[in-house]
């Protein structure tokens, strides 16, 4: 096939003017056809040439080998699909694990050297072995691969501002939350306060699932470098109007322990609390002692008065006896008020006597 552009008055065949041989360029379709009564029969002839055909297989050669920017292209694709595919299972793995609450790193952490080298990276070699992508990955000499605790670290980090965000969200939906905060001191000493919310979420559009929803959810640790009523308060007011920004009018609760510096009734976190959101408008931000709290207060003080050790090595030692008392536990003709006396003298005439 020939091309043919023109110019004013003149012909000329495209691949033979770009990749003709010197004899080729001296001929009339490189210098220019002027007889346009038999250009379609010329052209044909031409085109049957060997001159031409060598032109044309020239340029087909040039379009294949030089076409950089294609190929650039298709490298840089494939690239980032590589790395995308290795990211989500990257993303994945620490999401699940993390999901499940168990520890990723290990003491060593040589994936190729170290029997267990960690639960994360065991996984990771787990998967490779049916993912050929991530198994040359691994083998590769390349120094950038992305498991290091740095990267792992980074990827906990988005992944739980992600979760935050969606709580957040789904509580500014819901309008009204209530507070619930309670600080402990960790293993290393140091005192941090867990901040969560309480709300109703109301489905109307999901089928099949319960139309209201009461969710308690965790926002966020915070360390206490203060234990009095002020500071507490102002960490728990920057935290929900400050980095999470939400309205103060929307707050209509808070729960703490019985601790003084959080339930006191004039100095107390519970009423700076109510003075941080007093605008005049009559705000009501009742105060209620956490009923986990009163549930472990009386556990603790009933274990106390009325549990011996000796009753709770008895049962606990022996499987059979452990049966046995949840067997009858679960007997519907007892009561509670007679239900703990009967068991014990009927538990201790079988196995004592």
């Amino acid at each position: 096939m020939v091309i043919i552009f023109c110019d004013k008055k003149y012909a000329f065949c495209y691949c033979c003017w770009l990749f003709g041989d010197e004899s080729t360029k001296r001929s009339v379709w490189c210098t220019g056809y002027t007889d346009w009564k038999h250009l379609s029969k010329s052209a044909k002839a031409h085109g049957r040439s060997k001159a031409h055909l060598s032109s044309a297989i020239a340029a087909s050669s040039f379009r294949k080998k030089l076409d950089i920017r294609h190929k650039l292209d298709n490298q840089i694709t494939e690239e980032a699909k590589k790395w995308r595919t290795l990211l989500n299972i990257f993303s994945d793995t620490v999401r699940t694990l993390s999901g499940l609450g168990l520890a990723l790193r290990g003491h060593r952490e040589n994936l190729l050297e170290d029997e267990n080298p960690g639960i994360y990276l065991s996984v990771i070699k787990l998967i490779s072995r049916h993912k050929p992508i991530l198994q040359a990955h691994i083998e590769s000499s390349e120094r950038v691969k992305y498991l290091s605790k740095t990267i792992t670290f980074e990827l906990l980090d988005i992944l739980a501002t992600e979760t935050c965000q969606a709580i957040v969200n789904e509580c500014k939906s819901a309008k009204f939350f209530a507070l619930i905060a309670d600080s402990t001191t960790d293993v290393a000493h140091l005192d941090q306060m867990a901040v969560l919310v309480r709300y109703v979420v109301i489905n109307i559009d999901i089928p099949n699932s319960p139309k209201v929803v009461i969710k308690e959810s965790f926002l966020c640790f915070v360390r206490l470098k203060k234990g009095d009523a002020t500071s507490i308060c102002n960490e728990i007011t920057a935290i929900l109007f400050e980095k999470f920004n939400f309205e103060k009018k929307y707050l209509c609760g808070q729960s703490y322990d019985g601790a003084p510096v959080m339930s006191g009734g004039s100095g107390g976190v519970q009423v700076k609390l109510k003075e941080f959101l007093d605008d005049g408008d009559g705000s009501f931000v009742p105060y209620i002692h956490c009923l986990s709290h009163q549930m472990n207060l009386v556990l603790i003080h009933a274990a106390e008065k009325n549990a011996s050790s000796s009753i709770k090595v008895f049962f606990a030692h022996s499987h059979r006896r452990w049966e046995e008392i949840l067997k009858q536990s679960e007997s519907s003709s007892r009561t509670s008020d007679d239900f703990g006396i009967k068991l014990l003298k009927e538990l201790k005439k079988k196995y004592l006597v």
